[in-house]
């Protein structure tokens, strides 16, 4: 018995192009943002933001990685 329309072949690689041309219509969008070309004002290295914190072996990082053995990444802020 002759099946009758397309093959399941053709039905396949029909819905993938289908698919392909759905999927590049759903471009992300970058914004318009560029850096400037002139240069920029440094910030001076005796800003306060650069001074070694106060208090006894105040740490002077923000934050911490965290990684386990699956592979997963946890930021973890100090309380301040």
């Amino acid at each position: 018995m002759k099946q009758s329309g397309y093959s399941r072949t053709m039905k396949f690689v029909i819905l993938m192009v289908v698919f392909v041309a759905v999927a590049s219509r759903c471009e992300g969008v970058t914004s318009k943002f560029r850096r400037k070309l002139e240069a920029t004002e440094d910030m001076p290295f005796d800003s306060d933001v650069f001074s070694v914190p106060d208090g006894y072996n105040a740490p002077q990082q923000s934050s911490i990685l965290l990684q386990n053995r699956a592979q997963n990444r946890d930021i973890c802020y100090p309380k301040l």
